[in-house]
């Protein structure tokens, strides 16, 4: 008998969401660790010290450790120690036998004077309900019978052949010495012969069993699964050429924008961005658990700054900055154009479609507040964004 053993040592592992969570146990005597998704009962989920899973929230499993118990021997080991003969008269022979514990019949040893199949059956008492059966072909010779079958504690079982042939050896001459016991788990206390009870002994030696395998308690093991932060940033926008623009994100402790392309620092929360082209950054947060998550946002540049105006395609303004009216005139446009005009929070206050490119237009721009605005230009071979200053 082997004594329970302890629950086995474990390890929890905490991870972040959509991560591994990689579970580990130590067994304490050696035995095999067995892991379910409860602390009874429960689905089996895999065997051995190591046990991985992709949970979506903190979770529980349990592991247990299972310890076989050694094979055991029962019964005479052989034929040899009395005489007897090949038992052909009928299929009414067999032994009693008593279980004190559960435990599994492993196989017997027995002797056959033909290759044929035979039906061994546990009865509950000589002509009782069949507890187990099943056939085998048992060669001529001797041999051992493979049963594996699991015995549950009861006073009077019956182990016989049902059905014909039998032709097995039995001893006959009144040299068994029942009973048979191995303390606590089994005894075989004789034949069903009549009045002769301990005369015979029919078919079945050499019994090998062991005692059901011990199970510890279970020893429970958390995933920890800490959320992603929760980006926010400041959303796409759009700037001139040649403009900068503040990018500002939140929800963690450290952050890495990418690419670096016109960033000042991509390493903080709030970079300057300068880019040269249309340029879509990604930021990865991580928070105080080390989890992390992205974010991305797109700096769109339209236009350019700071029109040439000795350039072979220009859009004149004068003055700028100014104060109150503005003059535009075109300098080699081929095409009409769509003016615009817009406040620094993207706000529309002018748009016109200039039917004549090259010619000057005055445009009052009194009533509107002093600052910077963007005044851009679309044909349909160019595109001019500048900034314009009113005092």
């Amino acid at each position: 008998m082997v004594d329970r053993p302890a629950a086995p040592n474990v390890v929890d592992d905490e991870i972040c969401l959509g991560e591994t969570a990689n579970l580990s146990a130590g067994p304490v005597s050696g035995g095999t660790l067995n892991w379910y998704d409860s602390d009874t009962g429960g689905t089996f989920l895999g065997t051995g010290t190591l046990y991985t899973d992709v949970p979506t929230s903190t979770t529980s499993y349990w592991v247990e450790e299972v310890v076989p118990n050694v094979t055991l021997s029962v019964g005479p080991p052989d034929n040899t120690f009395g005489t007897g003969g090949y038992f052909t008269a009928n299929d009414l022979r067999g032994l009693f036998f008593d279980a004190y514990t559960d435990f599994v019949l492993e196989s017997v040893r027995v002797y056959s004077g033909e290759t044929s199949t035979r039906t061994i059956q546990i009865l509950d008492g000589d002509g009782g309900s069949v507890i187990h059966t099943g056939d085998f072909l048992i060669p001529a010779g001797e041999s051992v019978v493979n049963l594996n079958w699991t015995i549950s504690a009861y006073s009077g079982y019956y182990m016989k052949i049902t059905g014909l042939p039998v032709n097995l050896f039995r001893i006959n001459d009144g040299s068994p010495s029942y009973p048979y016991t191995l303390p606590g788990i089994v005894s075989l206390t004789g034949s069903n012969v009549v009045g002769s009870e301990t005369d015979y002994y029919y078919y079945f030696f050499d019994w090998k069993l062991h005692e059901s395998d011990c199970i510890s308690e279970r020893a429970e093991v958390v995933a920890t699964v800490d959320p992603l932060p929760t980006v926010t940033t400041s959303g796409d926008v759009t700037i001139v050429g040649g403009t900068s623009t503040g990018l500002t994100s939140s929800g963690g402790v450290s952050y890495s924008w990418s690419p670096t392309t016109g960033l000042d620092d991509p390493s903080i929360s709030n970079p300057t961005a300068t880019p040269t082209s249309t340029t879509t950054y990604t930021v990865t947060v991580t928070d105080a658990n080390g989890c992390q998550n992205t974010a991305d946002l797109t700096v769109t540049v339209e236009g350019k700054l700071g029109l040439d105006p000795n350039g072979d395609l220009s859009l004149l303004i004068h003055p700028n900055p100014a104060h109150g009216q503005v003059t535009i005139a075109g300098r080699n446009l081929s095409s009409a154009y769509f003016l615009e005009i817009h406040a620094t929070d993207g706000k529309l206050i002018y748009s016109e479609n200039i039917l004549e490119p090259n010619a000057e237009r005055v445009i009052d721009l009194s009533r509107h507040a002093r600052g910077i605005y963007f005044l851009k230009a679309s044909g349909k071979d160019f595109t001019f964004t500048t900034k314009l200053v009113l005092e």
